[in-house]
């Protein structure tokens, strides 16, 4: 019973052994086709484009069937700067009209293939620096000044005919500053060819200047009440506010209570005249090495560091003098 039981399980292991075999003799082998994510045709290439030219690699089960293969026709030669998308889906049906064994066929690597007619790229960091030149131009700021970032840009390079070409820079918005959205255009023949749209934003690194302490309305800013820092400005209203030296702040008198953590803008200022038309000064005259002291009237107003006329009272003639202080003017002419 025992000796029985043994060769029936033998006999059993055999069997199913044998009907393995078989199954895996009937199996059909797999086709692997390895797909790249983009293909450039060449200029001497046919007017159209097979299984071989495009894929990076054909695993079939014989040499018969990969010969098959690679000469099956998947669509015409894209037209010189064209970009044509070509689907795992469209290949499988070619494979299908072509007679072969389509179920059996896996794909590997992209899932859709850009196809490229004869032509040059322009890539998107290209169009970029493009887009910072017609600002840097546009404005006269250096390198250092631009503050350029890109917030949206085109998922692709632009591909173009193999031709000389004209790219085009335009602004979309009136505003420079902030958000703004930039169209970069490319020509052929005075055709247009492609476009890109950009989205970014604009800023201006600069010097400014805040004063060293909380000031009130109506003192008047010296020299030593500023202190220079560098900030980024993104409207143009604040950047025409700013004053680009120091010069242009010292002598006047403060409109508005002024805040130490805050910039100094031209709007929270007054000029600080000192003198008044009609108010008697004393004339300091330089000449030769001599230094003369005469009176006269002032004709307009004035504040320190201006040049304004004045009209001498001995003589009564006008001159022009620059405004020392409230008291004294110096003649310049």
């Amino acid at each position: 019973m025992n000796q029985s039981w043994k060769v029936c399980m033998i006999f059993l292991a055999i069997l199913l052994c044998a009907t393995a075999k078989t199954e895996s003799a009937n199996q059909p082998t797999k086709t692997i086709i390895r797909l790249p994510e983009e293909y450039v045709v060449q200029k001497n290439a046919m007017q159209s484009i097979r299984l071989g030219d495009i894929a990076g690699a054909i695993q079939a089960p014989s040499q018969e069937d990969l010969l098959q293969l690679v000469g099956i026709e998947l669509i015409g030669k894209p037209d010189p700067g064209q970009v044509v998308k070509l689907s795992r889906t469209q290949i499988h049906l070619a494979i299908r009209e072509a007679k072969y064994d389509f179920a059996n066929v896996i794909f590997e690597g992209a899932n859709v293939i850009n196809v490229y007619g004869t032509g040059k790229k322009v890539t998107i960091p290209e169009m970029v620096e493009a887009i910072r030149n017609k600002i840097k131009q546009e404005t006269g700021w250096s390198n250092e000044e631009l503050v350029f970032r890109v917030l949206t840009a085109p998922s692709k390079d632009a591909w173009l005919p193999d031709k000389e070409f004209e790219t085009v820079v335009e602004r979309i918005n009136p505003l420079l500053y902030g958000n703004s959205r930039y169209e970069v255009s490319f020509f052929v023949d005075h055709i247009l060819v492609d476009k890109a749209i950009f989205n970014v934003k604009v800023a201006r690194m600069r010097k400014i200047y805040k004063p060293i302490r909380d000031m009130r309305r109506g003192e008047v800013i010296a020299a030593g009440d500023l202190r220079e820092e560098w900030m980024e400005i993104d409207t143009v209203f604040n950047d025409r506010q700013i004053a680009e030296s120091p010069q242009e702040l010292i002598g006047n008198r403060c409109k508005l209570d002024l805040r130490k953590s805050e910039p100094i803008r031209l709007n929270g200022l007054e000029t600080n005249y000192v003198l008044r038309r009609g108010d008697i000064v004393q004339m300091v005259v330089r000449s030769n090495g001599m230094v003369l002291q005469t009176t006269a009237q002032a004709q307009s107003r004035g504040a320190p560091g201006e040049t304004i006329p004045v009209k001498t009272i001995g003589s009564g003639k006008v001159v022009f003098v620059k405004v020392i202080n409230s008291g004294w003017v110096e003649l310049v002419s």
